[in-house]
């Protein structure tokens, strides 16, 4: 019998069937630790707004608490945010709250033996005000230290972790940094990428002349920014082409910016298929304003593509090193983005040498390795 029989694991997250790395990343703990003879279930809060059946191997059980989300600027913590967001006529969505809370009490009142993890703030602080404290608590945050600064989300992960049996970063550079910030019982808790699943096997030797983009259609994703960049310099490779994988509330705004450019560019939808996307393309890119991790690099390395990424976190740097798996830019750096697109368009030789060097600089993220990390931690905790 495993190790981990009986264990029990909850992996908490505002909505489950949201298009997202969060979403996609967690399944694939829950079902690598189930493997392992954990049990675990994905808990949403609430259903999105714009539901997507994410792919999963069905190991783990999924539940969702409430109908919909309480549409609130901020969580109803303290008296104080209370009352402010009554005086903006916000009292119904504080009382949708309290009630999602005693649900979620219930809910927790059946698992007393359950290792809880929070992945997302929103859920973390139901959590908090159900009554769920000490070990049994875990915070897990999937965004950088600079993307923490830029919404004001240390003093949150402060707040929480004084209740908080641990707050898990995805890398120790902000590990140490949110330390330094005083969010108190801070460890690294990385992502884990199927390295094998993800292009290793059957990768194709002729690669199509695309540069390829796996990221939502919004704000933080900044792909308003790749596509001017490939504005300037396709003109100079003819046959090469863009294409973007995603959804969000910018592919309007996205489709107009690409037709009044006229770049050789396509807004592709969502895919299931990512691995099998990588393993035609050439080139990977990421404009991204702040990632925690940029798990689409990570899966792209896999497939051996060298990635053009913004310099949107401390687990980006991680994952792209310059002269060794791609090339990084400033955030925002239009003209910098052109000219590395440009470089590796058009170097076979130089695309080849980036994308052996990330297939071998992805080995440390590798699935079974991250998910021991993983079950030492939990195992503290049961």
């Amino acid at each position: 019998m495993s190790a981990m029989a009986d264990r029990h694991l909850v992996l908490a997250m505002d909505s489950l069937d949201a298009l997202g790395g969060v979403q996609r990343v967690l399944r694939q703990v829950g079902d690598g630790l189930a493997d392992r003879g954990v049990r675990v279930e994905l808990l949403g809060l609430f259903p999105d707004a714009d539901p997507y059946v994410m792919p999963s191997r069905g190991l783990a059980d999924e539940h969702v608490l409430v109908g919909a989300s309480p549409t609130l600027l901020y969580s109803p913590t303290t008296p104080w945010r209370r009352a402010k967001l009554r005086v903006r006529g916000q009292g119904g969505g504080v009382g949708a709250f309290d009630r999602g809370v005693v649900r979620l009490r219930d809910y927790l009142a059946a698992r007393p033996d359950a290792v809880v993890v929070a992945t997302q703030l929103r859920s973390a602080e139901y959590l908090a005000a159900a009554g769920l404290g000490g070990r049994r608590f875990v915070v897990q945050y999937h965004d950088s230290y600079e993307a923490a600064l830029l919404h004001r989300d240390v003093a949150r992960l402060r707040r929480l972790a004084r209740r908080a049996g641990a707050v898990g970063l995805l890398n120790e550079t902000d590990r140490r940094a949110f330390e330094r910030a005083g969010v108190a019982g801070t460890v690294t808790l990385r992502n884990p990428v199927d390295v094998t699943g993800l292009g290793r096997d059957g990768l194709v030797e002729r690669r199509e002349p695309v540069i390829v983009s796996g990221s939502r259609y919004d704000d933080q994703k900044a792909l308003h920014v790749m596509i001017e960049a490939w504005s300037r310099v396709a003109p100079r490779h003819p046959g090469w082409r863009l294409d973007l994988y995603g959804d969000g509330p910018l592919r309007g705004p996205l489709a107009g910016q690409i037709d009044r450019l006229g770049v050789p560019a396509r807004l592709c939808g969502p895919t299931d298929d990512l691995q099998g996307v990588f393993a035609r393309s050439s080139v990977h890119a990421l404009s991204s304003v702040h990632e925690g991790m940029g798990l689409v690099i990570a899966e792209a390395m896999c497939a051996g593509l060298p990635t053009v990424s913004t310099d949107a976190g401390a687990g980006v740097r991680e994952l792209v090193r310059p002269g060794r798996s791609g090339v990084l830019v400033d955030v925002g750096d239009v003209d910098g983005f052109a000219a590395a697109l440009d470089g590796l368009v058009g170097s076979p030789a130089l695309r080849a040498e980036l994308g052996a060097g990330a297939r071998r600089l992805i080995e440390h993220h590798d699935e079974p390795r991250v998910l021991d990390e993983w079950a030492a931690f939990l195992a503290e905790r049961w």
